[in-house]
């Protein structure tokens, strides 16, 4: 998708040890090899509108742009960086499946999507405590991941 590849054989032969005869026709060859000689070529409209897609994601935040309690973009997504917790929750978000093909232009629309996700993610961890309290005062098992019996099932490492 992002690069083609333009490929040629090359013959080399290898003649016999010993002098060669006067009549080129009757030389021995001692071995073929066959070289493959490519280049690869880049595909330079879809990788710049692949890094394009990519360079850029929708970081949501409550911090007002102007006044005091105002913080600037830079300190924001450092601030983001060091919440991990976010990070697990959210990895759907940076799907790059799911997320570069969503595009919208008016601020209204993305402040709406966000807050749809917000509100998935709080009805996701209520469904996961729910599950995990169940199976507590239960004291049951419950399968796991590739089969394994676990009483911790939604917890993420």
């Amino acid at each position: 998708m992002y690069h083609s590849l333009d490929v040629c054989i090359e013959e080399k032969i290898t003649y016999g040890k010993g002098k060669p005869p006067r009549d080129p026709a009757k030389r021995k060859i001692g071995s073929i090899k066959y070289l493959l000689k490519g280049t690869v070529n880049e595909n330079t409209e879809k990788v710049e509108q692949t890094r394009e897609e990519s360079g850029c994601f929708v970081l949501p935040t409550n911090t007002p742009v102007t006044g005091a309690m105002s913080h600037s973009p830079a300190e924001v997504l450092a601030a983001y960086k060091e919440q991990h917790g976010i990070e697990q929750y959210f990895s759907f978000i940076k799907n790059p499946t799911i997320m570069n093909s969503v595009f919208l232009k008016n601020p209204e629309r993305i402040e709406v999507l966000c807050f749809i996700m917000l509100i998935t993610l709080l009805v996701w961890n209520l469904m996961q405590h729910v599950m995990r309290r169940n199976i507590k005062e239960s004291g049951s098992v419950v399968e796991g991941l590739a089969g394994r019996k676990t009483t911790i099932p939604t917890h993420m490492q």
